[in-house]
């Protein structure tokens, strides 16, 4: 019944995206590094663009556990410094019911420009499942909060995490980074590690390989290892992502695509006294 829902859940949110997508929109460049939805773990330190709307769908598969994570998200960027999201998760235990997982968060860029770091932004999520079942990937009740900090070009970029996961009253603490490079404007590399996202010792090490495949859908690919209760699980994710933006991983060799100018209350203003003199 769950994974049946789920497919249905899919279907309304491709029929939503197409309702609300449009051609013209601003250059997104880390469609790739998400925000823990599943295909990758560590967020990306970018927010989406004002105005986006994005679908990520998605299916890791743990090969040492025979188990199976199917994960939704809906994300939107409500200003060039906020993205909140929801995402849902339907793992596979060998059991007749799937464990059922849902989540929500947000990123908030700090509006400051600092020397070496290029950009710091604070991440928050919490995520509850439907019972207390063990779990590879979902803790029963998890929540997370980080800074995530970023240096670099478009090209190269460095991203680190330092902050704390909660779990079952439990509190530990939750560190990594990754390294993105981004070849082309149609395709991008990355690799990341992360301690402490689901328990205290787990370990993440996860592949990224993502690549534009039209101007407002990528996909990617992501095998990895996943160190959880002193076990290692090999895992490969491959996923799907559509959004209103246009996609360009290196807009510096080509160009920021669509832009949406936003005139300021000034240029409203002087436009408005403009036409009441015509």
């Amino acid at each position: 019944m769950h994974g049946l829902s789920l497919v249905i859940l899919h279907i309304f949110s491709i029929l939503l995206f197409i309702s609300f997508a449009k051609a013209d929109g601003p250059t997104f460049i880390e469609q790739g590094v998400m925000s823990g939805s599943g295909f990758t773990f560590l967020p990306s330190a970018t927010p989406s663009p004002m105005g986006d709307f994005r679908i990520q769908m998605g299916r890791m598969q743990l090969f040492e556990e025979k188990r199976g994570l199917d994960v939704l998200t809906l994300s939107g960027g409500f200003s060039s410094h906020l993205e909140t999201y929801m995402k849902l998760s339907s793992e596979q235990q060998g059991t007749p019911f799937s464990l059922l997982s849902f989540g929500f968060g947000g990123k908030f860029r700090v509006p400051v420009s600092f020397p070496v770091v290029e950009k710091i932004t604070l991440w928050m999520e919490s995520v509850t499942s439907e019972e207390k079942r063990t779990s590879a990937i979902n803790p029963s009740e998890v929540k997370r909060i980080a800074a995530i900090y970023c240096m670099g070009s478009y090209k190269t970029r460095i991203v680190g995490i330092t902050g704390v996961t909660q779990t079952e009253q439990r509190s530990h603490l939750l560190y990594g980074g990754g390294f993105i490079f981004s070849p082309l404007n149609t395709m991008q590399f990355g690799i990341e590690y992360l301690h402490g996202y689901a328990s205290e010792n787990s370990e993440y090490v996860i592949v990224n390989i993502s690549t534009r495949v039209f101007e407002n859908i990528g996909v990617y690919v992501n095998p990895g290892i996943l160190n959880v209760a002193s076990r290692k699980i090999f895992s490969l994710s491959v996923g799907v992502s559509l959004t209103t933006t246009s996609l360009d991983f290196l807009p510096e060799a080509g160009g920021n695509g669509h832009q949406i100018k936003i005139p300021t209350f000034e240029e409203i203003q002087q436009q408005s006294q403009e036409e009441e003199k015509k």
